[in-house]
């Protein structure tokens, strides 16, 4: 019996034309891998070769020519983010953390949420290599749930450090950030907010304790110093290429 999760839809798609990506277990403890279904001919297909592997592969995102995906140990958090081009058929890692997990692609734009000691969602615009964090409302909140539209503003939920704790939707720019919608959970959830359990919150205890320690081709530790949004920064930025690794 196979397991899937995690579907993303494009369509129009230049490359894959009317699309559903997923991703997908053959078997209980089998390793998660993507899988493409295409919605015209009703038929599922594997990505191009390399892209799965023994590893875990989840939560992709397609839009355009890139296909945005996480990657790690089977059973575990994700711990990269890989942005494969389907027109050139070369992947890069584009960030390594803790705790990865993809949000969404629009136009010259993308973001994901990354974890380490503290949870943050990124903004990366793909024609320039610029890299910054969105600022959150508070040091210690959870950012997660992040997408974005073609002018590079991210629609994020953001809690406490509870599972369902104050829950808000807030919309993010350049400029700064603005709270959208506050939910208030179900009766039958708001013994969560003050419950000593974290919920699906990362169990942060284990991370590292001094941000993005992982590859030198972790964009988002190289471009913190001056594309921090969390201190209402959004001067200078980062055009290295060489920071983007194909994967080899």
């Amino acid at each position: 019996m196979a397991f899937a999760d995690h579907p993303s839809i494009d369509l129009a798609n230049a490359t894959l034309g009317n699309v559903t990506v997923y991703a997908q277990r053959g078997s209980p403890r089998g390793a998660r891998d993507l899988k493409l279904y295409d919605l015209n001919s009703r038929t599922i297909s594997n990505p191009p070769s390399g892209i799965n592997t023994s590893k875990d592969e989840g939560a992709p995102v397609v839009g355009g020519s890139l296909l945005m995906f996480a990657r790690g140990p089977k059973d575990d958090f994700f711990k990269k983010l890989i942005v494969h081009d389907l027109t050139t058929d070369t992947s890069t890692v584009l960030d390594e953390a803790y705790y990865i997990f993809p949000g969404g692609i629009e136009g010259d734009w993308l973001t994901w949420e990354a974890c380490d000691s503290r949870c943050s969602i990124y903004r990366y615009r793909i024609s320039t290599d610029e890299t910054s964090r969105v600022r959150k409302p508070k040091a210690n909140s959870i950012p997660y749930s992040p997408l974005i539209d073609d002018s590079g503003r991210v629609y994020y939920l953001n809690s406490g450090p509870r599972c369902g704790q104050q829950v808000k939707l807030y919309r993010a720019t350049p400029g700064g950030v603005n709270r959208l919608h506050s939910f208030r959970p179900p009766a039958s959830m708001r013994g969560w907010e003050t419950s000593t359990s974290p919920g699906w919150i990362p169990d942060l205890r284990r991370a590292p304790r001094s941000g993005h320690t992982s590859a030198a081709t972790s964009i988002a530790s190289r471009s913190r110093p001056g594309r921090d949004e969390s201190q209402q920064v959004d001067a200078g930025s980062r055009s290295d290429p060489a920071l983007l690794r194909p994967i080899t």
